[in-house]
């Protein structure tokens, strides 16, 4: 925690043999309950760990959220001509990738990407 307080950058990876996906980023410690990932992060946790919350009562639990800059996804039987790589600028995302094969993108703004032959980037594209 005291290196994320020192410096936020931050690379987080899919861990599989037969896929990548790594997202690069800032790494943001959530602490105020009107902060808009703070609900959806309270909901997921209560249906999660139902046992950590009592009556209708939700305490904001603080959690780590990465404001994504850049993604990169492959798949090995793809690799290296599926390999698909976004730039996200100003994006703040609930969710930023579904599976390699089928990413949905939750951000008002998406920025350039590289989409050589990935189906799923075309898709974004189009959206």
């Amino acid at each position: 925690m005291r290196n994320l307080m020192a410096n936020p950058s931050a690379s987080v990876n899919l861990s599989s043999e037969a896929e990548a996906i790594i997202l690069e980023g800032t790494a943001e410690y959530v602490t105020d309950p009107s902060h808009p990932l703070a609900t959806l992060s309270t909901a997921a946790s209560k249906e999660k760990y139902p046992q950590y919350f009592s009556g209708n009562e939700s305490p904001l639990r603080p959690f780590w959220a990465l404001r994504p800059t850049t993604a990169f996804a492959w798949t090995l039987a793809g690799f290296p001509r599926g390999a698909t790589r976004w730039r996200f600028e100003n994006s703040y995302c609930e969710s930023v990738m579904k599976s390699v094969l089928n990413i949905r993108v939750c951000t008002p703004s998406l920025g350039s990407f590289s989409s050589a032959e990935h189906p799923s980037a075309r898709d974004i594209e189009n959206e």
